[in-house]
């Protein structure tokens, strides 16, 4: 029972990339119909994309990550944890999506919120205001 999921991959292991798919099935899988769990798909290390390119590594391109992320739903960043790009920006669009749902649950009644009989029945709730 997720509220929302970050998948990263490294951006010049295109292995880490492969097994993304593995992961957003197993996610969109175990989410149910009536709750779409935000999914956020962040490519990082991409800064160090150039250097692998001048050294003949396969890469893993912004294009085939948003393609991934498009084919899912969900929604894609490049970041650079070393160089500090996007990191916060990711998570705060994360947060925002999941708050947003949160919101819409409690709207439509699918988050019942009950108390424990026993903590209903304390002395805190007969006490008169002042």
């Amino acid at each position: 029972k997720a509220d929302g999921v970050v998948l990263m991959y490294d951006c010049t292991y295109e292995r880490s990339f492969l097994n993304i798919r593995e992961w957003m099935n197993s996610v969109v899988g175990a989410s149910s119909i009536d709750k779409r769990i935000p999914i956020i798909l962040v490519a990082n290390k991409t800064d160090l994309r150039d250097a692998c390119r001048q050294a003949n590594k396969r890469v893993v391109e912004q294009e085939d990550g948003m393609k991934l992320a498009k084919e899912y739903g969900a929604l894609f960043v490049e970041t650079s944890a070393k160089m500090g790009i996007n990191m916060d920006e990711s998570l705060i669009e994360l947060s925002r999506m999941m708050t947003c749902n949160q919101d819409i649950e409690v709207e439509t009644g699918h988050i019942q919120i009950g108390l424990d009989k026993s903590f209903s029945n304390q002395s805190f709730f007969k006490r008169s205001c002042c």
